[in-house]
């Protein structure tokens, strides 16, 4: 069962960074629940598990989580009362939260403290009480940190969520008078996270943050050159790893810090057309920003999240077995149907032994490679980040580390080492087109039935298995096989649909599929469906806080308005200036020189470009 990864990479984290049990649990979780979770006797549910892996500096995005249908409505709950304060539907809000406040989970320190931080928000939003916020930020803080945030800060491990919570209190006690004091409360806290946060993926999330109040404090003294220098770094961090969610405010304060200071007129200019890009794109894709403190709480998060219900489901279903034959030796025929409909939940031991009938190697929370040391999960998000940038040459040391270190017997370690290296090959032009699609397809199949092209799809791929996918219609359109591609783009977007989770649990996979189809449909003069196909993505790469896919979004909008009759050249140089300041900010010179390209063919000048 994979799902003693998740217990072993808790224990082998904390032992190497040589951490008691008393620590780590402290404030969140008793001793006795985190042995058990450690030796998998038990499961934590979602906010208790990013807590504990927040405390000790990892991302739990590195892994996918396979929900009860009852843990996972418990999520959709969280993300039903942030959506209702955003969209100002403060009533709702209430009600939902009072529902919450109601479960059974609520009564355990990290949903007590969620309860708390929403009623401070509902407060300030809707009341206008600041009194009442600070009472309950502070009721929070004590829930985990009795003894206050600045001993918690120099003597105590913390959550994101936690450091939210001091920020909170932070921008409810805000004051002129307490700057200085503050400021020294933020160098610590920033210290702290640059400190613990070792994982990239989860620093950017909340040192951006930190930022965000620091450099408001820095504004309002007038010391504009240390708030520019604090803004560029959480700017560079953002930029970095491709993150939307706190950019444009912290660009807006860097802007004010730069307007006040010399010899910066160039960078001022190009971070004023930064600004003007994501400002005009929030506006005309109508997404609504979060207001108040409600900003400190908004995250990017990019965990792969599937139903337990339909893993069993479809893995029944896709080894021809009855719920009587599946269930023989295990449960009831009732319990399964009960288990697969979503009404019940499956305990440890049943879940194992009907997985392990079914030939399918899941547990609760899976690292994406097989194996309990964390490292290994950040050299695989470094791979996925450098083919991003096309730096091949970077890759194979990565790649051979991995493989030194990871069990290749198990299936999906086999899959990411094969596919990794026939895409590394194939753009290296070491392998044809034919060979790159027969090693792509033979990767695919070891964790599920493909069947040239045909597979199931009443739920969702996981994210290996969509790049892969994703991959397989590259290799089709280069060999000038388009409509294949684009039928099988068409059936992995049916199975992401068919699938109860929200589009920010596929989000990784489903951008991907969705950049490719529609520049696909744009090749094959389907032009209305692939500026659909290319607007949903760019509402949800905006939704979700992301900015790696939006340029080929924009660029999609801008070739096909060209094809158009009655074309709007307007339009299509504004989608197209778009994606070049977008790919601009993440980095990403090669997307940026092809857009150059694109805008030198269709308007004859790239002056008006700030590069």
């Amino acid at each position: 069962m994979r799902d003693k990864n998740s217990g072993k990479m808790i224990f082998t984290l904390r032992s190497h960074y040589k951490i008691s049990m008393e620590k780590l649990a402290k404030g969140i979780c008793s001793i006795t629940s985190l042995s058990r979770f450690e030796s998998c006797e038990r499961i934590p549910d979602k906010l208790l598990l990013d807590a504990l892996l927040q405390r000790l500096g990892k991302s739990s995005d590195k892994l996918e989580a396979i929900m009860t249908v009852a843990d996972y409505r418990l999520f959709v709950h969280r993300e039903k009362i942030e959506e209702c304060i955003i969209t100002e539907d403060y009533k709702t809000a209430k009600e939902l939260l009072s529902e919450y406040e109601k479960k059974h989970k609520a009564k355990e320190p990290v949903h007590m403290q969620y309860i708390l931080k929403m009623k401070a928000i509902l407060c300030e939003l809707e009341e206008r009480d600041i009194e009442n916020s600070r009472r309950y930020i502070e009721e929070a803080i004590r829930v985990s940190m009795p003894e206050g945030e600045k001993s918690a800060i120099e003597n105590a491990l913390l959550s994101k969520s936690e450091i939210q919570l001091i920020l909170m209190k932070i921008y409810y006690n805000d004051s002129e008078e307490e700057d200085e004091e503050t400021l020294v409360l933020l160098k610590q806290l920033n210290h702290y996270v640059r400190c613990h946060y070792t994982d990239e993926e989860e620093l950017v999330k909340i040192y951006a943050k930190i930022i965000r109040v620091e450099a408001k404090i820095l504004l309002r003294k007038e010391n504009y050159e240390k708030a520019v220098e604090v803004c560029e770094s959480a700017l560079a961090l953002l930029r970095n790893n491709g993150v939307l969610l706190d950019f444009d405010e912290i660009l807006s304060m860097l802007i004010e810090g730069l307007e006040h200071t010399k010899d910066q007129s160039r960078k001022l200019q190009k971070m004023k057309k930064w600004e003007t890009v994501l400002s005009g794109l929030y506006k005309e894709y109508e997404i609504l920003r979060p207001k108040g403190s409600m900003k400190l709480l908004m995250e990017n998060s990019q965990c792969e999240i599937f139903l337990l219900n339909e893993i069993i489901k479809k893995g029944r279903k896709a080894k021809g077995l009855s719920q009587e034959a599946l269930s023989e030796g295990i449960c009831t025929p009732e319990n399964l149907s009960a288990i697969e409909s979503g009404r019940r939940a499956p305990n440890i031991k049943n879940y194992g032994k009907i997985l392990e009938k079914l030939g399918v190697h899941k547990g609760y929370y899976n690292s994406y490679l097989s194996d309990e040391k964390f490292d290994i999960q950040e050299y695989r998000r470094e791979c996925n980040r450098l083919m991003y940038f096309k730096k091949y040459e970077e890759i194979e040391p990565l790649l051979n580390k991995i493989e030194e270190v990871i069990d290749i017997c198990i299936p999906v370690n086999h899959q990411y080492i094969l596919f990794n290296r026939t895409m590394l090959q194939y753009y290296r032009k070491e392998l044809s087109e034919t060979e790159a699609l027969n090693n792509a397809i033979s990767a695919l199949e070891l964790t599920m039935e493909y069947n040239d092209g045909n597979f199931r799809t009443d739920s969702s791929p996981s994210q290996e298995e969509a790049k892969i996918l994703n991959f397989i219609g590259i290799i089709y359109s280069i060999m000038d096989k388009k409509e294949i591609a684009v039928q099988l783009y068409k059936k992995v977007l049916q199975s992401y649909e068919a699938s109860k989770v929200l589009a920010k649990g596929h989000y990784i996979g489903k951008s991907l599929i969705m950049g490719n189809l529609c520049m696909f449909l744009e090749e094959i003069d389907e032009v209305e469906e692939s500026m659909e196909v290319a607007e949903k993505g760019i509402r949800q790469a905006l939704k979700c806080g992301r900015i790696t896919m939006l340029p080929v979004f924009l660029t999609n909008q801008s070739c096909c308005l060209e094809k158009k009759s009655g074309k709007n050249k307007r339009s299509c140089k504004q989608y197209l200036e778009q994606a070049f300041y977008l790919s601009a900010i993440v980095n990403n010179d090669y997307f940026k020189n092809t857009i150059k390209k694109h805008y030198l063919a269709y308007f004859g000048d790239v002056d008006e470009i700030i590069d």
